[in-house]
């Protein structure tokens, strides 16, 4: 009988050593996939290339572009009593809008939660309305779920409402949604999502800024040629 053993095990000795190369390939395939390593190696290979091999257009940018952010500082200082950027009253960020009466022919985004009503929203409405400069607001949701294949549909429910009568001085309003990977780094943006109260789609604050600097009429969807779709 030992001897039958290993006359069959000489003769597919070949096709056993295949088999267990084969299932252990599979196996360590497996483990990387459950524990996202082949994930994490991509997302390091693109930090790298980030890093050490920029694109010129990433160097480049535009003079005409200005950022205004609220600093600590102005969060926590005792003279001010503001306290955190959310709660201060709506009329100080139409002083903002006003002062920005010198960059002419410019579009201001506001990124900021107009999720509350203020006793000083009409102020803020009238500089808004006034301004010779188009202004846009952020449209905000609780949270964000993403589907395995399609667009993300934001529920009825979820969506904050805009203070009555600033929507409607306003350009029109857009998403912001920069959701942060696994590892905490920000590596990409949300463009678009679909609202399930009138089944239209909401674009970012940038596309929407963007489309109408270049005098586009509309956007449009179409499918690409991997799962998803693209802007047009």
């Amino acid at each position: 009988l030992k001897d039958n053993w290993s006359k069959w095990f000489s003769n597919y000795a070949k096709q056993i050593g295949v088999l267990i190369v084969c299932f252990l390939t599979f196996l360590c395939i497996l483990v990387a996939s459950l524990f996202e390593i082949f994930e994490f190696v991509e997302l390091r290979t693109l930090d790298m290339r980030a890093r050490w091999f920029p694109t010129q257009k990433a160097k480049a940018i535009s003079p005409k572009l200005e950022v205004v952010t609220i600093d600590k500082e102005s969060e926590t200082d005792q003279e001010l009593e503001l306290g955190q950027w959310h709660t201060w009253p709506h009329s100080l960020f139409g002083s903002l809008i006003d002062a920005l009466k010198y960059s002419p022919n410019s579009s201001i985004g506001i990124l900021l939660w107009f999720i509350y009503e203020d006793t000083t929203d009409e102020s803020l409405r009238m500089v808004i309305a006034e301004s010779s400069n188009p202004v846009y607001l952020e449209s905000t949701y609780k949270e964000l779920r993403f589907p395995r294949k399609g667009i993300p549909e934001i529920r009825k429910d979820y969506w904050h409402d805009i203070p009555s009568g600033l929507e409607e001085v306003a350009k029109t309003t857009g998403i912001i949604e920069i959701p942060a990977g696994k590892d905490g780094f920000y590596r990409w943006a949300q463009m678009v999502v679909k609202d399930e109260r009138d089944g239209q789609y909401k674009y970012a604050l940038a596309v929407r800024m963007l489309s109408d600097h270049l005098g586009l009429n509309h956007i449009t969807l179409q499918n690409s040629f991997w799962s998803g779709y693209y802007l047009l």
